[in-house]
C-alpha cells in the first residue's frame, strides 16, 4: 500500500522571485519563437514551402475559433516531382 505523499503547500512567491521566474518563462518563449522561426527559413528556403498565418475570425461568425496557428500550404511539389 502507499500512503499519499504529503506536499507543503505552495507559498506565495516574492515579487523578485516572480521577475526572476517571468524573466526565465520570457527567455524561453524567445527561444522558442527564434527555433519555430528558423525552422519555417529552411522551410521556405529550402523546399519552398509557404506558409502563412490565419486570419482570426469574423466576431459575428459562427465559424470555430480560427488564428491559433500556421497552416501550411497544401499542394506543394518539390522541384522534379512531376518529371518522370
Amino acid at each position: 500500500m502507499t500512503t499519499p505523499s504529503k506536499t507543503a503547500p505552495a507559498k506565495p512567491l516574492t515579487p523578485q522571485q516572480q521577475i526572476k521566474t517571468l524573466q526565465e518563462q520570457l527567455r524561453e518563449a524567445n527561444e522558442k519563437a527564434q527555433r519555430f522561426e528558423a525552422i519555417v527559413e529552411v522551410l521556405k528556403d529550402d523546399d519552398g514551402v509557404r506558409v502563412v498565418k490565419s486570419l482570426p475570425a469574423s466576431p459575428h461568425s459562427n465559424a470555430p475559433e480560427r488564428g491559433k496557428g500556421l497552416p501550411v500550404l497544401q499542394g506543394y511539389q518539390p522541384p522534379g516531382a512531376l518529371s518522370g
